[in-house]
């Protein structure tokens, strides 16, 4: 049964190594928006109990190995966010997640993992008190993870968030779950016991089991000196009366947390500088030219919130694009986008084709996309380079990098060409074209919550263009998963008129299909849409001509 139940979790792992709300689909994708962290941690957990119990089959090495390397990418970048995401820094712990992931390196014997999410864990301790859909699995985490620091840290821990477990405990000697009126508006959590959480917490002494220490941790106990300092970085996180916070902070302790070795006090290090503004431009100069890996972090980060201060770094950060360190490489690329830089467009784009060994997912193209066209969904700011204009960019380097982006696994990427595309003319357009309906066939494979926005686009940019193969591809990409936008599909397919003809059988059996799955599947309003579009396509009296992709593409070239 242990055997049975481990090999199908295995079956279900996504393609980029998470697990989300449902099974994967064909291909290894995620139905609904991704793989979830908060799932995959624990999952992972119970693949390595369960291979250490004596489950032995080459796909679970495989899947453990596979989200390992997903999570350790976040090492010394900051917290693991909610899925395949950019690096959470608004926390220490995203609601248990730094903690979880310090428990799962620990049985893995992945030292400086566990020693990096540990102590992120344990400066999360004025941040406990809240958490996606309610603190549940913040509380769950946090001292399992903590203890592998090791006593003193532990202590130290306790003797900052102490209150909160005594007063969390009810009349009956069990623990409530607390509410989080702004997460928990639905009432859903409100029942949630965390007697049993607690419970494992005050366990931790008897390391009777693995995920509270039972063998020794790879991660080194931390000195009183290292305790001190993690103590320190989870400080001012919330100012009192303005009485406390960064912002109050003198302008050589911003400098010194800049070197912090946590990312999140690193980030509200060089807000706080940003802020205050100044002269800080030759020290972090000095700072950038020296070998510490995580203060050049932290003034790379610095010099991009000083804006006109930081006037005369333009050149340096320039020439961190061709760092060895993808991170640092990222960094300097959202600073000079901060900073305006348009000077630095070609180095941008040079940098996000160039091949990165240490990267092999190409996640500094996360940067770069961000940097060249358009900041992260939800997001203002900062202002890409080329939000207003491509005016100036060789075209033969626009047409690489916008390929290569198009053929990234993360559909923010993709997502983030949606301006430059929508001002393409015909003969820029063309030869993107088959690089834009591989994107259309084929689901992004992560970050799957935004996966819809370049595949509509690319519909858009089809159907408007009346291109042949854009008719068939409104039906076929339509996959029964969460969020699939069967509405704006039929509509682009409209544009078509009497062609779209050719398609109703294809658009019959969606429907046929949806009948068969009942009532259960909730996909009523996606049937009034196809049944709609087959009404209109059949009632149509316009005809455009259509154009086949390659005819389409060849005629582009001449123009």
């Amino acid at each position: 049964q242990l055997k049975q139940s481990t090999l199908h979790a295995v079956r279900n792992q996504c393609i980029n190594g998470l697990w989300g709300h449902e099974p994967s689909m064909p291909g290894g994708i995620s139905p609904g928006y991704g793989g979830m962290n908060q799932i995959s941690l624990p999952m992972t957990i119970s693949l390595v109990l369960a291979r250490d119990a004596g489950v032995s089959d080459p796909g679970l090495d495989k899947a453990i190995d596979k989200y390992a390397k997903f999570a350790r990418y976040y090492v010394d970048k900051g917290s693991l966010p909610y899925g395949d995401h950019p690096p959470w820094l608004t926390t220490h712990d995203d609601n248990g997640k730094s903690s979880c992931a310090a428990v799962l390196f620990d049985i893995l014997g992945d030292r400086e993992a566990t020693s990096f999410n540990s102590r992120l864990g344990t400066a999360a301790y004025d941040e406990r008190e809240q958490g996606h859909c309610g603190n549940f699995w913040n509380m769950l985490w946090a001292l399992p993870g903590v203890s592998r620091g090791g006593p003193l840290a532990t202590g130290a821990y306790l003797k900052e968030q102490s209150w909160y477990y005594d007063l969390a405990r009810n009349w009956k000697g069990g623990f409530i779950c607390q509410r989080i009126e702004a997460e928990q508006d639905d009432g859903s959590y409100d029942e949630w016991d965390m007697t049993g959480a607690y419970a494992l917490s005050f366990g931790l002494g008897q390391k009777s089991l693995r995920i509270l220490g039972k063998n020794s941790s790879p991660a080194p106990a931390l000195d009183a000196e290292a305790v001190a300092k993690i103590i320190h970085s989870g400080r001012d996180r919330f100012p009192d009366n303005e009485n406390n916070g960064y912002g109050k902070r003198k302008d050589e302790e911003l400098i010194e947390d800049l070197k912090s070795e946590s990312p999140i006090v690193r980030r509200r290090s060089a807000e706080a500088i940003g802020k205050r503004g100044g002269n800080f431009a030759p020290k972090l100069l000095e700072i950038l030219a020296g070998v510490d890996r995580h203060a050049r972090y932290g003034a790379t980060e610095a010099l991009g919130r000083l804006g006109k201060d930081a006037a005369a770094a333009h050149s340096n950060l320039r020439a961190l694009l061709k760092d060895p360190d993808p991170w640092l490489q990222s960094l300097a690329a959202d600073a000079l986008t901060r900073l305006g830089d348009k000077e630095s467009v070609g180095e941008i784009i040079a940098m996000s084709l160039r091949p990165t060994p240490a990267d092999p997912r190409r996640m500094h193209q996360r940067a770069a996309s961000h940097a060249l066209f358009s900041p992260y969904p939800g997001e203002s700011e900062p202002v890409s380079l080329l939000s207003e204009s491509l005016d100036g960019v060789d075209r033969e380097q626009l047409h690489l990098v916008m390929k290569s982006f198009l053929e990234n696994d993360d559909s923010v990427v993709r997502g983030s060409l949606i301006p430059a595309l929508d001002v393409l003319d015909d003969r820029n357009l063309g030869p993107l074209l088959p690089s834009l309906v591989k994107a259309i066939e084929k689901p992004a494979p992560t970050n799957e919550m935004w996966s819809e926005d370049i595949r509509l686009a690319g519909l858009d940019i089809l159907s408007r263009r009346h291109i042949l193969e854009g008719m068939a591809l409104c039906v076929s990409s339509i996959e029964w998963r969460w969020e699939i936008n069967v509405e704006q599909r039929m509509e682009y397919l409209l544009r078509y008129g009497q062609n779209a003809k050719e398609v109703l059988p294809a658009i019959r059996k969606l429907v046929h299909d949806i009948d068969q799955k009942g009532d259960s599947a909730d996909l009523g309003g996606e049937r009034k849409f196809l049944s709609k579009a087959i009404a209109r396509i059949e009632a149509s009296s316009k005809k455009p001509t259509l154009i086949p992709l390659q005819d389409f593409i060849t005629r582009a070239k001449g123009q």
